[in-house]
């Protein structure tokens, strides 16, 4: 019908046979993303090899690969440059092309820069660079592609070049597939090309082609409009015309004009014979067939000007007065579908019900409906009428909307009307079908001056079928006007007309409702009939779109248009969807396809709306390839479940086949329901022996609307599908809000009702009803509750369902016993169920999930202890809370709960508190509100009576007042006088009862107790109102106490980085208001916890203590600004001001005070109560979490107190500066939400009970405690000697020991101060403190020469990092130390022990790690290093009692392989320092890099604790066993250590461990190497990366990378095989007469799968192999392949097989064959690739063995004959013994690496 059918909109289920409004459509969108962009993130190269696999590995899709490597290119291009702190040159420089703008080689590249570095190359590698370079700036293609390929096959350094050369090939490929899209002129490609250039980085480079290539597309675009003008005319018409010999005027202009716009000469066209003999032509030359293919590009303008100078003449009237079919040829001349001059097409920003009110535009609807029909004579007249009346746009536009509404269009109604340049002309043309609806609003819009567009397109119309894939052939059009500011969408056809009973003829409906039907429906056209639907005049794009696609997507007016795909695949959505803001929460699709027999389509409705729906179920019998049984009846196979606010259709398939689900639903009242939505249903996996559904009853199953206007509410089970065990009783519970009579009943498909009532029990118990339900066997039962209310005559009404389903059960195979882990599990879930730790239950339940473990009814008891323990939870938090709002929320969850009567305590005590909150707001607005002459009352009184001074005595008692400043009437005057922020009104309407102290409350008590409020209100009513405030509960207690957590539960890890950011940025209007603040905050935070964070963090960034407050600036009062100001002129406190935030944000918070050991605390004074601060306690999730505002907002001072002189230190980092008292923007985290029992480190509560510890310490204990400093646990160490903060020495040394952060302490430093107190002795002083190292722990020994006090300072650093102060101690030493000797040496950076240096150098794994080494004096000690690399060695043994001279000869070292051993021979007792040296990069002097102290004692001296003599014999063991390569045999002997109990940090035991792990590590790279499976390579490779052994085991390290590389690469190039089809490979083996590149590309790939060459030369062989299946399909085999294991000589006869192909003509032959060609090829370049790489390693070792000399110091004979006699060979004939060892140790690498 005309130029666009329609459906009847009437969507109701009445009318649900009636066919509804089709969907739009439109062209498919160009992608986001090039094919190369995203090539580049799912291959895209990491290194210049990779950018090489990528390119060459792929010879078909070379644009592609150049383009994922140019991107990845620019990217380390740009990284690059962001490290060097330069962005790209700009302006001309040396050697930069001068290009012209817009194009890249304008730009300097990495190559021609001036301030690129010059690479170092000679030779034919420069030569390639600069031609590399060249080819960069220059326009040729294959010119570039070649320099590329020349540069990675010599595998040049990029620099950069590499990655500039693909960005300028993407370039040049980008620019010339548009530039071929534009001559083209094919939509598809003109598409593809635009999307490219896009979402590319060159868009702004290719502007003028992307301009260029967007107007041809709209010139299409517009021509095919104009063809669709004239499709309509038929060969009457042109006829019509050709019978003219002498034609009229008009009709020879409008046919000339025609073919002078289709090309032809003006001579030729001039003669009426000639276009005659024209019109007359068939075929490709008739003139509609021309016309198809007219290019509006192809006019000139001289030809426009002709043709427009002609058509000038005339009117469309005159034309058409003479000749309708050359009318027709005017109206395709002159009609456009757009006027120049329109707005640009973009989404409105106002929805349609923003705009439109059609309660407001009534007068308009009344007036336009009152139109005389005489007024659409004339296009002016009816303007006057319609439109002059109204002054708005929009206001015009639907008088013009409703006037065309109520026309008549038939094809006899305006047959009178002759000129069709009128309304009712083109109403005539309408009728005939010769004009169009949008084409009539067009023209009534445009001479109403109103911008209105014709938008042609494909839309789901009359025709439509869901899951059509094909809608070309729906052609329609709508209009878009420009209305209020933005462009409207209205479909006049469909709002005028509709079509009613349209049949396909394809569907049989079989069910609706739930009730089986069988009818077949009949095809039919369907009638056209008059309507008027008001949802289609200013549609809203987001919801046209589903309806109609144009060809322009432009024209879609939504931000992210769809493509064609999108707008076949999405769901068949009706206008009441969209009406009722529903919501496919399913698959959005409109094909849904069957999972085991089931297709689900679930439908969201929105929150707290009531609605019912229904469905019809159809069997397409033409699609489907089963028939339906006729003895089949469906009629309970689809479940209509609701579960809140979700309704589920659950569909069963009997029969495989083609079905269709028309979903309807209202709100509960409306009598019709709307049609929803249709989804086509695809079933191929029909469940053998389908059963119905034991029921489906029209409301559907779950409890909805019926059961609560019944009087059913708060149900147990919210979702109608419950999974239940047979034997096993489940219970439904209701509340009963009225009186009812309750019946039930259980269906089941073969059981009779009668049989199954005993299985079913109801009791009715204070209002709430309890339905148990135990079926005897598995299978689906309907549990169906009826209910009527208590009055004689009415019948039970069905008012809720539940499915009920052993499904479940029966899948999961029960066990007849459970394993240990399974009953600890079930154990665990038990008695977490007695407890009361609702989080643990929860985490008890999950465990027991996962394990998949029966129920027994564990599980169900846990899950009702749970509900009961979470309403307790809120109830008791909303106490604590006392927050109003809470509260409430929280009492109404309990009553409406099934444990109301559980709780009865904790509801009495929240209604209590709510109660008091209630009252304490009223009694202080009493307060407020009283007026200035009531206080004057008051204050007039020189002598009050004494009830009136004890209520104004004990009122600013509360509010903070002390004793002496209300023991007298004038001070208690003087106080009522304040105004200001110290008003008496402004601190009872800031006053919190929490901050309370019990002294106080008892002191007002007492003074209030003997009156009453009618006693005191006769005496004056001020004070009344002020006695009723004071009596309101005011204690502490309001709070509930804190309590120690069970279990210590530390905050979970988390990434503040972004709400701290936003907190910091927090507007200036948060500074106003508490409101604006904890709003913002808010919006950032999604828990109190990271709310009170935010707080904090805005707090830290508001530089309180430096911000100036101006005199002249007023600020308001209660205000955040306002107390910050207290807080800087010293009126209030940090803590004070965070309880306020925190308040603002119900985030129960307490002020605690006490008594602070600030960082400048002296360690040991005992009087520090005059150091009193305050801190506070936040209530989150349940328990208390302390919070120390101030510090976490101010820096830590770098200085401590007290009166100290400095004598020893020891050397340290580079220092971070003295930090400024209070910097901006400062925040610790650390101090917040922070360990109590770290907290009690440096503050002590007044009130114990805000310790939060059990058992709580004592002040004495408070101030015994080391002074630690927050560095010190923030760096994780640990103090394991004596914990307190004075240490005494014992026999004139003191000694202090720190454990360090595991696997961290080998990098850092630790180091020290001494000082002494002025009242020490004076007297010289030398190298008293050891700073000894083992590993992560540390040993600090102070020995005094003197007696008297000191003090000791810990800094940590790292090499090259800032001193971090750790902890102060002070040392007393009563007694110094006899025998005092300085320590040999000042080590100084270096330390005591192997550090970070000494791994630096290269110096692991050394046999001692303690810095304090015990020696047997007159023996020989040695130590043992493991060397990474060759070393320069030198050694040195210091002591201060003997010269060097005299220790000269004591201290060896020998070079073993990669085995360092110093030999320490100590000549007699005392003390050492063994110094080791590593000869320095420089070549000139030797660097200290490690130092022992070695002890010598007198064995009389000494206390030794004998070993016994099966302790030495395992020890001994121990030793050899470290010292071989048997893990087994080292692991054994530790085992035998540990057993005996020899220590955990003995030297030896820590030895082993780290030899037993390293060996560990070892096997563990070489068994993921030989095993070559690459997940366990990956995990390995990542354990020993993280290990402390990298270093040493680099080697093995690096060879498992190139393994598992390899493995990466090789398994990525299966793809291109294993991608073919199964028609793909048929198609090869079918080939009967095969071509030669196709026989030689599938003989070269069945080479490497293993075949012989000989059996290959026949093609009939190949076929033979395509056609082999399981373990010989050519697919599995390419799968299993592996590269090791084919022979050299296999893999060079392919590649010479495949050197006689030609990659583009095996591509043009067979794209099968192309994708074997793609597999030999890439796995013959990673073979040859291994080769290399193994060649190179094998040159390597060969290079690097040698023959291992003893590098030492000391000559020992060889005891051994055999090395005798190497050695004997080696002196007479040294290349000969070379080379033998050479085989040796070549063999010995080989068979290790294989």
């Amino acid at each position: 019908m005309g130029s666009g059918g329609s459906k009847d909109t009437s969507d109701s289920k009445a009318n649900s046979k009636k066919a509804d409004t089709p969907k739009n459509e439109s062209v498919k969108k160009a992608q986001p993303k090039t094919e190369r962009q995203r090539s580049v993130k799912q291959s895209a190269p990491e290194t210049q090899r990779g950018a090489k696999d990528s390119y060459k590995g792929n010879p078909g899709n070379t644009k592609q690969n150049k383009g994922s490597a140019a991107d990845k290119g620019k990217q380390q291009k740009e990284q690059q440059n962001q490290k060097q702190g330069k962005g790209l040159q700009q302006g001309k420089g040396k050697g930069q092309h001068n290009g012209k703008a817009g194009d890249p080689k304008s730009s300097p590249s990495k190559g021609q820069g001036p301030n690129m570095p010059p690479v170092k190359e000679r030779g034919y590698k420069k030569l390639i660079r600069v031609k590399l370079r060249d080819a960069t700036i220059g326009h040729d293609m294959e010119y570039l592609e070649h320099a590329i390929d020349v540069f990675e096959r010599n595998q040049l350094e990029d620099d950069d070049d590499l990655a500039d050369a693909y960005d300028r090939l993407e370039f040049l490929h980008m620019k010339k597939d548009i530039r071929d899209a534009i001559l083209r002129r094919h939509p598809t490609i003109l598409d593809k090309a635009i999307a490219e250039v896009e979402s590319s980085s060159h868009k702004s480079e290719l502007q003028h082609y992307l301009d260029k290539a967007k107007e041809e597309k709209e010139n299409l675009k517009n021509l095919d409009n104009y063809r669709h003008e004239i499709s309509t005319m038929d060969q009457k018409a042109i006829s019509e015309v050709r019978s003219y010999h002498s034609p009229p005027e008009g009709v020879r202009e409008a046919l000339m004009s025609t073919y002078l716009l289709l090309g032809y000469s003006e001579a030729r066209v001039s003669d009426w014979q000639e276009v005659r003999a024209m019109l007359g032509r068939q075929g490709k030359s008739h003139v509609l067939k021309e016309i198809e293919k007219f290019d509006k590009s192809t006019v000139s303008t001289e030809t426009s000007d002709k043709v427009k100078d002609l058509m000038s003449k005339f009117t469309l009237d005159e034309v058409r007065a003479v000749s309708s079919g050359a009318a027709s040829f005017y109206l395709w001349i002159e009609v456009p579908l757009k006027e120049d001059g329109y707005p640009a097409p973009k989404p409105p920003s106002l929805r349609k019900s923003e705009i439109y009110d059609p309660e407001k535009f009534i007068d308009v609807d009344k007036h336009a409906l009152r139109t005389p029909m005489e007024a659409a004579n004339t296009y002016e007249e009816l303007m006057v009428y319609l439109v002059k009346p109204f002054r708005t746009d929009l206001q015009q536009l639907r008088a013009i909307f409703v006037w065309l509404s109520i026309q008549d269009l038939g094809p006899m109604n305006h047959a009178t009307a002759t000129d069709v340049d009128t309304p009712t002309g083109y109403m005539r043309l309408i009728g005939e079908q010769k004009g169009s609806y949008a084409a009539f609003l067009a023209l009534l819009c445009r001479k109403a001056k109103l911008p209105c567009v014709i938008i042609p397109g494909v839309s789901k119309s009359v025709g439509y079928e869901v899951g059509a894939q094909d809608v070309t052939g729906l052609r329609n059009k709508w209009n878009a006007v420009y209305v209020s500011h933005s462009w409207r969408i209205i479909h006049p056809l469909w709002a005028c007309r509709s079509v009613q009973g349209h049949k396909s003829g394809n569907w049989t409906l079989v069910e609706s409702g739930g009730t089986g039907v069988r009818q077949q429906e009949t095809a039919a056209a369907g009638t056209e009939i008059k309507t008027f639907n008001e949802y289609y005049f200013l549609t809203d794009p987001q919801e046209f779109v589903y309806f109609c696609f144009p060809d322009a997507p432009q024209w879609q007016l939504v931000n992210k248009p769809f493509t064609m795909d999108k707008f076949i695949s999405v769901p068949y959505l009706r206008q009441g969807y969209f009406k009722h803001g529903l919501r496919v929460s399913s698959k959005f699709e409109c094909i849904n396809r069957d999972e085991d027999g089931i297709c689900t389509v679930q439908i969201k409705v929105p929150e707290k709306t009531s609605f019912q729906m229904t469905y019809d179920l159809f069997f397409n019998h033409n699609e489907s390839t089963e028939k339906l049984s006729s003895s089949l009846q469906l009629d309970r196979y689809v479940l209509m479940n609701q579960d809140s606010t979700r309704w589920n259709f659950m569909t069963r398939f009997p029969v495989n086949g083609v079905y269709k689900i028309t979903i309807f639903g209202n709100v509960v009242g409306e009598k019709n329901l709307q049609w929803l939505a249709d989804f086509k249903l695809i079933c191929d996996n029909a469940t053998e022996n389908c059963q119905p559904y034991p029921a489906n009853p029209p409301i559907g199953f779950g409890p909805g609307y019926t059961a609560e206007v019944m009087g059913l509410r708060n149900p147990s089970h919210k979702s109608g599908l419950v999974a239940i065990r047979s034997h096993q009783e489940s219970n439904f519970t209701f509340n009963l809000t009225k009186k009812l009579l309750l019946k039930t009943e259980l269906v089941h498909n073969t059981i009779p009702k009668k049989d199954l009532k005993t299985y079913l029990t109801q009791t009715v118990k204070n209002n709430r009803v309890d339905i148990g339900v135990n079926v005897p066997h598995d299978g689906e039962y309907a549990l169906k509750v009826y209910a009527k209310e208590d009055k004689k005559g009415k019948d039970f009404e069905n008012v809720c369902n539940y499915m009920l389903t052993t499904e479940e059960s029966k899948k999961k195979k029960k066990k007849s016993y459970e394993n240990a882990f399974e009953r600890k599990v079930r154990r665990h879930l038990i008695d977490t169920t007695h407890k009361r730790d609702p989080t643990e239950l929860q985490i008890a339940m999950d465990k027991f999930l996962k394990t998949n473990l029966d129920d027994n009814g564990d599980f169900g008891k846990a899950g009702n202890k749970l509900e009961f323990l979470n309403i307790e939870k809120a109830l008791k938090d909303a106490i604590n809370r006392r927050h109003v709002d809470t509260l409430v929320k929280a009492i109404s969850l309990a009553q409406s709960s099934r444990y109301s009567d559980n709780v009865t305590t904790l509801l009495q005590e929240a209604e209590a508190v709510l109660a008091h909150l209630r009252q304490l707001d009223r009694f202080a607005h009493e307060v407020l509100e009283m007026k200035q002459t009531t206080i004057s009352e008051i204050h007039s009184y020189k002598k009050p009576q004494p009830i009136i001074f004890d209520v104004m005595q004990a009122t600013f008692l509360l509010l903070g007042e002390k004793d002496y400043n209300v023991d007298e009437w004038e001070n208690i005057q003087t106080l009522m006088r304040r105004t200001g922020k110290n008003s008496m009104i402004r601190k009872v309407k800031q006053f919190d009862s929490v901050h309370l102290n019990e002294a106080t409350t008892r002191k007002a008590s007492k003074i209030l107790d003997r009156y009453n409020d009618v006693v005191v209100r006769n005496a004056s009513a001020g004070a009344g109102t002020f006695f009723v405030w004071n009596n309101v509960p005011t204690n502490v207690n309001n709070y509930a106490a804190p309590k120690v957590p069970k279990v210590s539960v530390g905050l979970v890890e988390h990434d503040y980085e972004e709400i701290d950011r936003n907190a910091r940025l927090a507007p200036k209007r948060c500074l106003k208001k508490y409101s604006n603040l904890t709003k913002y905050i808010s919006e950032i935070a999604t828990s109190d916890l990271e709310t009170a964070r935010c707080l904090l963090v805005w707090m830290s960034a508001q530089r309180i203590r430096t911000r100036l407050y101006s005199p002249k600036v007023k600020v308001k009062e209660n205000t955040p600004l306002a107390y910050m100001e207290d807080i800087h002129e010293g009126r209030g406190t940090f803590a004070a001001f965070y309880a306020l935030l925190c308040r603002a944000a119900n985030i129960p918070c307490v002020i605690i005070k006490g008594v602070c050991r600030t960082m400048t605390f002296d360690p040991g004074k005992k009087d520090i109560k005059h150091c009193t601060g305050s801190w506070n306690a936040i209530k989150i999730d349940d328990s208390w979490k302390l919070v120390h505002p101030f510090w976490s907002c101010t820096p830590m001072a770098n200085t401590s107190g007290g009166d100290w002189v400095l004598v020893e230190e020891g050397t340290k980092g580079t220092d971070h500066g003295d930090k400024k008292e209070f910097e901006d923007n400062f925040f610790d985290s650390f101090f917040f939400a922070i360990d109590p029992m770290i907290m009690i480190k440096w503050c002590y509560p007044h009130d114990r009970r805000w310790q939060i510890l059990h058992p709580r310490i004592s002040y004495s204990e408070f101030l015994d405690q080391p002074f630690l400093r927050p560095s010190f646990f923030q760096s994780k160490f640990s103090l394991v000697s004596e914990e307190s903060c004075v240490l005494n020495s014992i026999d004139g040394s003191c000694e202090v020991r720190f454990h360090g952060p595991k696997g961290q302490g080998k990098h850092l430093f630790l180091s020290y101060e001494l000082h002494r107190s002025n009242d020490s002795l004076e007297q010289g002083w030398n190298s008293s403190v050891f700073s000894g190292r083992c590993g992560d722990r540390w040993n600090f020994q102070i020995r005094f020469p003197l007696v008297g006090n000191f003090k000791f300072s810990v800094y940590a650093f790292l090499q090259t990092g800032p001193t971090i102060w750790m902890c102060d101690f002070v040392l007393v030493c009563s007694e110094a130390k006899s025998d005092y000797i300085p320590l040999p040496i000042d080590p100084g950076q270096v330390g005591w022990g192997p550090g970070p240096i000494t791994e630096e150098v290269g110096l692991l794994l050394p046999s001692q790690e303690n810095a304090l080494v015990s020696v047997r004096a007159k023996t020989q000690h040695a130590i043992t290093f493991f060397l990474l690399r060759k070393l320069e060695i030198e050694t040195k043994l210091i002591s201060k009692h003997l010269s060097p001279a005299d220790l000269g000869d004591c201290v060896k070292h020998l070079i073993n392989r990669k085995e360092l051993e110093v030999k320490v021979f100590v000549p007699e007792y005392g003390e050492y320092a063994l110094m080791l040296y590593v000869h320095g990069e420089d070549g000139i002097e030797f660097r200290n890099v490690c130092n022992y102290l070695l002890t010598a004692e007198d064995p009389r001296k000494m206390f030794r604790r004998r070993e016994s003599g099966l302790q030495r014999l395992a020890r001994e063991r121990l030793k050899r066993a470290t010292e071989s390569e048997e893990i087994d045999g080292l692991r054994d002997a530790v085992s035998r250590c540990e057993k005996e109990k020899i220590g955990e940090y003995d030297d030896d035991m820590e030895r082993a461990k780290k030899r037993m792990a390293l060996l560990k590590m070892k096997k563990d790279l070489r068994d993921a190497v030989m095993r070559r499976h690459y997940t366990t390579l990956e995990r390995t490779i990542s354990f020993a990366r993280d290990s402390a052994f990298e270093k040493i085991l680099e080697p093995y390290i690096l060879h498992a990378e190139d393994i598992r590389d390899e493995m990466k690469n090789v398994g990525t190039n299966y793809s291109a095989p294993l991608s073919l089809k199964q028609t793909t490979i048929s198609e090869l083996r079918n080939y009967r007469l095969v071509r030669q590149e196709v026989h030689t590309t599938m003989s070269a790939a069945f080479l490497l799968l293993g075949e012989r060459p000989s059996y290959l030369e026949k093609w009939t062989n190949i076929q033979t192999l395509l056609r082999k299946q399981n373990n010989d399909n050519v697919l599995y085999k390419i799968q299993n392949f592996t590269l090791g294991e084919t022979e050299d000589r296999v893999v060079k006869l392919a590649d010479k097989y495949l050197s006689n192909v030609d990659e583009n003509r095996i591509k043009a032959a067979s794209s099968g064959a192309a994708s074997f060609y793609i597999w030999t090829r890439k796995m013959i370049d990673e073979f040859n690739k291994s080769r290399r790489k193994k060649k190179e390693m094998v040159d390597k070792e060969d290079g690097g063995i040698e023959k291992d000399e003893a590098e030492t110091n000391e000559v020992k004979p060889s005891k051994s004959p055999k090395r005798r006699k190497e050695k004997s060979d080696m002196q007479d004939n040294p290349k000969v013994y070379a080379a033998k060892n050479h085989c040796k140790r070549w063999q010995v690498a080989v068979t290790n690496r294989r």
